[in-house]
């Protein structure tokens, strides 16, 4: 049931960033704005969803180990 939330609610972000990306379909700039901004909003629904069903961290989206430290 938990993955069955997690799927409904970024397949809902999904496609309504599908939706307006259709909609500026002639605007490059829009287009790349509104696909960028519909990413990072899944990413953020897909975390929250997880803290709420599974009662844990979203790890695998985590924004700290993202980068590997610099040398030195």
């Amino acid at each position: 049931m938990r993955l069955l939330k997690q799927l409904v609610a970024v397949a809902v972000v999904a496609f309504a960033g599908g939706a307006l990306t259709g909609a500026v379909q002639g605007n490059a700039f829009l287009t790349l704005v509104i696909g960028v901004a519909t990413a990072v909003l899944a990413v953020f629904v897909y975390a929250r969803v997880v803290r709420w069903s599974e009662h844990r961290a979203p790890v695998e989206v985590a924004g700290k180990g993202a980068v590997p430290a610099s040398p030195g």
